[in-house]
């Protein structure tokens, strides 16, 4: 429905509000974790210990919602999950998004998650860095910036069928550009209208999508994405 309205008009993120009522993986704890322009969520599932109880490795994951919707509790439940498979604590970042904040902003919360981790005694080679959709493009860029600025190159980064380019071109001549039940080719074209006037508005540039990225120095990556997603075209 968004994709049809005009620019000006951004539905409230009702979704995020009615998540607040959904279960988390049994024995999960939780708090709130305050950054300088954001919030973030630190959960462990149960019988997972953070670094003051012996456990050395973290998880840093950004919520996906096309940097429009959704946050901490959406992907509560699935970061809850992800904490009692995985075995580590995780910090959920309630990253700023559009109309709000442009995705440069959106980047800078996401490294003041890595630095809290890292005021937290994890080292960088510790810290995996995982998010879905617009938190794959997070979880790359973060990754990319945490070495750019000398932060240290984090264990790897897990993407769940990430967005990770904002031209609309491959996406829309993708085999799965009609087939894609969540992100249809019109919703592809009015994300990438909408990011780029937000840029513009805003004085955004040189911002580099993770398609574009250097990576010879980036750590190992694991993408997943299903057979009949567009976002196909960007993981390929």
């Amino acid at each position: 429905m968004w994709a049809h309205l005009p620019f000006e008009i951004f539905p409230p993120n009702l979704v995020e509000h009615a998540a607040k009522l959904l279960p988390v993986h049994p024995g999960t704890m939780w708090r709130a974790v305050e950054h300088p322009t954001s919030h973030s969520e630190w959960l462990q599932a149960r019988g997972v210990n953070d670094i003051h109880g012996g456990n050395l490795h973290a998880i840093l994951y950004f919520h996906g919602g096309a940097f429009l919707t959704c946050g901490i509790n959406t992907h509560r439940r699935l970061v809850s999950r992800i904490s009692f498979t995985a075995g580590q604590p995780v910090l959920s970042v309630g990253y700023r998004q559009m109309p709000h904040a442009t995705i440069s902003e959106s980047i800078t919360d996401g490294l003041d998650g890595f630095r809290w981790l890292l005021a937290q005694g994890y080292r960088p080679e510790n810290i995996t860095i995982a998010g879905d959709s617009a938190g794959g493009y997070l979880a790359f860029s973060v990754a990319r910036a945490a070495i750019d600025e000398g932060l240290g190159r984090p264990a790897g980064v897990v993407a769940i069928s990430p967005l990770l380019d904002f031209s609309a071109t491959g996406k829309q001549a993708h085999r799965n550009a009609n087939r894609c039940q969540t992100f249809p080719a019109h919703a592809v074209a009015r994300l990438t209208t909408v990011v780029e006037r937000m840029d513009h508005r805003r004085g955004v540039t040189g911002r580099v999508d993770p398609v574009n990225m250097a990576m010879a120095d980036m750590p190992p990556a694991l993408i997943h994405v299903g057979s009949r997603e567009v976002l196909m075209a960007d993981a390929g």
